[in-house]
């Protein structure tokens, strides 16, 4: 079909790689969605050409792993609502709005140490270019 896969991968990162595999082997390329997993994986996937997004996981008090969201490069970084599921702080444990993204896209430029702005233009951009899409970032 010639579209990206999209792939939310939890305790399985060998049956990923293998698949991240496959899927190369005919030129498909997609995104690990709401990723929460290893280093090793996010490296491989990216080395891949796939990119990771990250959910509003990242602002919970348990997320611990901000070298994660500083190892993806820019030109392979997403930023995703999972709505209806896990809205960020200050919203966590309510049905989850589209509009909450900025909260994750704030908590991301924070670590990465850039602008929050810049960043959700970055990201939209990627966005863009890996489901082929076209429309004004706001």
């Amino acid at each position: 079909m010639n579209k990206p896969l999209v792939v939310h991968t939890r305790d399985a990162e060998d049956d990923t790689r293998a698949m991240i595999r496959e899927a190369r082997t005919v030129g498909a390329t997609g995104v690990l969605h709401c990723y929460t997993g290893s280093h090793t994986l996010a490296e491989f996937a990216i080395g891949a050409g796939w990119y990771i997004s990250f959910s509003g996981i990242v602002t919970f008090k348990k997320w611990t792993d901000d070298d994660l969201l500083r190892l993806v490069p820019d030109d392979r970084l997403l930023v995703e609502s999972d709505s209806p599921y896990l809205a960020p702080v200050p919203f966590r444990g309510k049905r989850n709005e589209p509009a909450w993204v900025t909260h994750t896209v704030k908590k991301l430029a924070s670590v990465r140490r850039t602008d929050a702005d810049g960043l959700g233009t970055l990201t939209a951009s990627n966005t863009q270019r890996l489901f082929g899409l076209a429309f004004e970032p706001a």
